[in-house]
């Protein structure tokens, strides 16, 4: 149980600035529309925003742990689990040199819809939907580990990733400027 701990919480510290990547652009504008405010009171929305995210690696928890589970009695899971992670680990280095998926523009759909943009907790778990490269790692990974320990895992992984997403709690300071917020509503 540990060790998933230490193996979501390694992933997420190591992948977290795609998250911020992702999160910034649809929940800055948010936060720069409701005007000049401290990161006090920027943190309601951003922790409606987490909230959504949270309850979206619940649900791939639950996913690995159903994967693992199905393939449990196959011979082949081993095989299959060490290729995919060897295609998962790949990608997360070419990720890492900055080629990203080029299908997957949850953020840019995101952001164009004004109604879901006002909604942080929609908008955090629509993100927390999205199937980027480290998430799909952890995917594979927690479904070899089991039920208990694939939550342990995804709770570590949404953890280490929250951080990079701290900054984002002074972004309403920038609310002070009438361009920024205008630029922001739109």
């Amino acid at each position: 149980m540990i060790a998933a701990l230490v193996q979501g919480w390694l992933t997420g510290l190591s992948t977290g600035a795609s998250c911020l990547a992702l999160c910034a652009p649809v929940l800055l504008p948010y936060l720069v529309s409701l005007g000049p405010q401290g990161p006090r009171v920027s943190a309601r929305p951003v922790a409606e925003f987490l909230l959504g995210r949270a309850a979206a690696y619940f649900l791939y928890a639950l996913l690995a742990a159903a994967l693992g589970a199905a393939a449990q009695h196959w011979s082949g899971l081993r095989a299959l689990s060490g290729m995919a992670m060897i295609v998962l680990a790949t990608l997360l280095i070419a990720h890492g040199l900055g080629h990203g998926l080029p299908d997957v523009r949850a953020c840019v759909w995101l952001a164009e819809r004004r109604g879901t943009r006002r909604v942080p907790l929609l908008a955090g778990f629509a993100l927390g939907l999205a199937p980027c490269v480290p998430l799909l790692a952890g995917l594979i990974k927690a479904s070899t580990l089991g039920f208990g320990a694939s939550l342990l895992f995804f709770t570590a992984f949404f953890g280490a990733t929250s951080l990079w997403l701290a900054p984002v709690l002074a972004a309403g300071r920038f609310g002070r400027s009438e361009r920024l917020r205008a630029l922001a509503v739109t």
